[in-house]
């Protein structure tokens, strides 16, 4: 059987100083444990801090690189524009020689059309001439 912190108190000093210290130290010793709790949970709460920064600072980076990829695709985007832009152009240049080239074929099949007539009568009578 131990003894109580008062009893202990009690060999030293009067009882009513004994039983103010051993509430003292019993307060003190709840103190000191409260406080070793709290150092425990402090240390837990920088810990996660720490790992909060870190994903913070990992976070950052991520969306630097993804302003910078962002950045490069509407560079590409432009260029795209740009090279559409182009063939548009050229579409449009090779309508309009299609036409021309369409325009030349009706007037050279106008002036066939006029040569044969202009030549008609003539080239029947070749085959006779041939003959002769």
């Amino acid at each position: 059987m131990s003894i109580s912190l008062e009893e202990r108190l009690r060999i030293t000093f009067n009882p009513e100083q004994a039983h103010l210290l051993a509430e003292v130290i019993q307060e003190a010793y709840a103190t000191t444990r409260d406080f070793n709790e709290l150092k425990a949970i402090v240390a837990e709460l920088a810990a996660a801090q720490s790992r909060t920064e870190a994903r913070l600072e990992q976070l950052a980076l991520a969306q630097q690189e993804l302003a910078a990829t962002q950045k490069r695709t509407e560079e590409r985007l432009e260029e795209l524009a740009a090279a559409q832009k182009r063939t548009e152009e050229r579409v449009e240049e090779l309508a309009a020689a299609q036409k021309a080239t369409e325009r030349a074929l009706k007037n050279l099949a106008r002036q066939v059309g006029g040569l044969s007539e202009s030549l008609g009568g003539s080239l029947e009578v070749v085959p006779d001439i041939l003959e002769h």
